[in-house]
């Protein structure tokens, strides 16, 4: 088959121009599917990367504090109570009088 020099003959009239071309349509879809992938990806990685700088800067810090000691708090308010619980049963089970107790503290 004489075509001439390839510089001189169009993509058209090469036997194999459509399946070329075909791979090149489908060569650039996958480039945009990798890029659109690429993009979600980093946009991602951004967004955790943010919010961890925030929790550990010094608004997170002290957010992260606060609920540490909300957290001692209501576990030491639920001991007492369970503390309190405890002791009225005993005593109840004892026969003791609460007013018959004097506190060995002033305080209490």
């Amino acid at each position: 088959m004489g075509y001439g020099p390839l510089w001189l003959v169009e993509a058209s009239q090469l036997p194999a121009a459509a399946a070329v071309k075909d791979t090149m349509k489908n060569t650039m879809i996958m480039r945009v599917i990798w890029m659109g992938a690429g993009v979600a990806i980093g946009v991602i990685a951004v967004r955790k990367l943010t919010s961890v700088a925030d929790s550990y800067g010094p608004a997170g810090l002290n957010r992260a504090m606060g609920e540490v000691s909300d957290s001692v708090a209501n576990f030491a308010d639920a001991l007492r109570t369970g503390m309190q619980e405890r002791e009225s049963d005993l005593r109840a089970a004892l026969g003791v009088d609460p007013a018959e107790v004097r506190p060995d503290r002033p305080g209490q």
